[in-house]
């Protein structure tokens, strides 16, 4: 999970835009027109990429179906919050090596901002899509043990004659002494 979130942040850092400012005199500068909107292209292709991989990553562990569960849960969130931190680290790492701070500008000079997530409450979007898609799942499966074959194992071992609840001792295996209903021994009294 976090090597997948490591490589969506180098996607990341490739894709998004870098927002361009005018120097002005007096060390000042300005957004060119619509430059701004890179601020939140940025952000929202965090937000989208952090999405994409909550959603998989959630798919993923429910289709790991022998341990399915609260463990499984928790560690999916671990995973993704780890992940989405891995996913910020690199991907600020790749799109500063594309804009590279400029420390000798000239009055007049166009210059790239190097682009950020904008807020940490970015991170929370991928663990936060993990625990609702696999809680999703979880709450749709007809199943008490969520699929994983524990009940089938645990019904197995009633029918070996281990657990027989329903039978009588000394009574032999099959017998039909008890009612179907109440458990009380059937009288067997011709009419």
């Amino acid at each position: 999970m976090v090597l997948a979130s490591a490589i969506g942040g180098i996607g990341w850092g490739m894709l998004v835009p870098a927002q361009h400012f005018l120097v002005l005199s007096g060390g000042r500068a300005a957004s060119l027109t619509s430059e701004s909107n890179h601020q939140f292209d940025a952000v929202a292709l965090f937000l989208c990429l952090g999405l994409i991989l909550g959603v998989l990553s959630a798919v993923a562990a429910w289709l790991w179906r022998s341990v399915r569960g609260a463990v499984v849960l928790a560690g999916l969130l671990i995973g993704s919050a780890v992940g989405a931190a891995a996913a910020a680290v690199v991907g600020l790492g790749v799109a500063r090596l594309r804009f590279p701070e400029i420390t000798d500008v000239a009055v007049g000079q166009i210059v790239p901002a190097t682009p950020n997530i904008g807020t940490p409450m970015a991170l929370i979007v991928q663990p936060f899509a993990a625990a609702v898609v696999y809680l999703l799942m979880v709450s749709l499966n007809p199943r008490d043990d969520l699929g994983t074959g524990a009940a089938d194992s645990d019904r197995s071992q009633d029918e070996d004659g281990q657990a027989g609840e329903d039978r009588h001792v000394g009574d032999p295996v099959g017998s039909d002494s008890a009612s179907p209903i109440d458990g009380s021994p059937q009288s067997h009294v011709a009419e």
